[in-house]
């Protein structure tokens, strides 16, 4: 079972607890409605038990206790016809109303979009990628992998699934603790068997020091004041820069102008078994017809829970 089934049927659940709460409540409130009515007929049963004693006495006894038996009829006025109180049926506008936009909305705190999706088949044998392909690690291993083009082999890197010629893309990478790493962009066309091709632009981080790396700037040192936890990479192929920075400290580490003579891919490197992962951004999704819930269930309990109320009520003073 995946997240999504698990809180759509949790949030299923939780909404016909509620429903079956209110309907309790109503019921309770019903039930002492009735027995308010049942104590009034009651009383009227036996005004008109009395009467009727009185009417089968003789005619001597009858008018001598005929003021008696008016005055008591009199004071016992006729019940109206029995009505539903004010608030007795179950609120369905509360649980069915905009019911896709707040399971939708509650869904957003569960939902998370990735910018940066990694390709398993260009990652280099020795990396290992998490099940949804958003982080990679360093993990030794004499396993078979496809020497495929595409695939890196003694360099180890792992690219994304998609490339880069226009707009602006920027993601961010979660480093961590890992003490040798390398993000930025690479050209599409990189021989991908050699220990360190060319037409990357990246940033590094090894023997405790970062670097900025790219055709044109071999090996620059950047300053850094705190070990970074994150960097954020943002190309705009407009402008046709790839920048780097610290998120977490909003500054700038060193911007790089790119050559967009071919597409660009976003591309992680790593000798470390501590993951490095794409972080997750938080994404707003226009609504549509249809709800995640099960309307039509929801709707038919309802629907059941009202009838039954109204017939209860009915029945029991009829």
């Amino acid at each position: 079972m995946n997240d999504f089934t698990a809180f759509l049927q949790k949030e299923e659940a939780a909404r016909i607890t509620a429903l079956r709460k209110e309907e309790e409540q109503k019921s309770q409130m019903m039930k002492q409605k009735i027995e308010e009515l049942s104590r009034e007929i009651s009383v009227l049963s036996e005004t008109v038990r009395a009467t009727n004693e009185d009417l089968r006495a003789t005619d001597v006894f009858f008018l001598q206790n005929y003021t008696t038996a008016v005055e008591r009829i009199e004071q016992r006025s006729l019940m109206d016809d029995p009505q539903l109180v004010s608030g007795a049926l179950v609120d369905v506008a509360k649980h069915l109303g905009n019911l896709t936009y707040d399971v939708w909305n509650k869904m957003m705190h569960e939902v998370s979009y990735c910018p940066v999706i990694l390709d398993p088949n260009t990652a280099e044998p020795n990396l290992r990628l998490h099940q949804d392909l958003t982080a990679v690690m360093y993990q030794h291993t004499k396993g078979w992998a496809p020497r495929n083009p595409e695939r890196f082999e003694g360099y180890l890197t792992v690219l994304g699934s998609e490339g880069f010629d226009s707009g602006t893309h920027s993601w961010v990478v979660e480093v961590g603790n890992n003490a040798d790493w390398a993000v930025g962009v690479i050209g599409e066309s990189v021989q991908r068997k050699a220990d360190m091709p060319t037409g990357c632009w990246s940033v590094w981080f090894r023997d405790g020091k970062y670097r900025a790396f790219s055709p044109t700037v071999k090996d620059k040192a950047l300053s850094v004041k705190k070990p970074l936890q994150r960097i954020r990479v943002h190309l705009d192929c407009k402008s046709k820069t790839v920048t780097f920075s610290d998120p977490d400290r909003n500054t700038t580490m060193h911007t790089f102008p790119v050559t967009l003579t071919e597409k660009l891919f976003p591309f992680i490197n790593t000798q470390n078994a501590v993951p490095l992962e794409i972080c997750p951004v938080r994404v707003s999704v226009k609504l549509d017809k249809g709800a995640f819930v099960t309307r039509r269930r929801l709707l038919g309990e309802l629907v059941g829970l009202t009838s039954a109320i109204v017939s209860f009520v009915f029945g029991a003073v009829y």
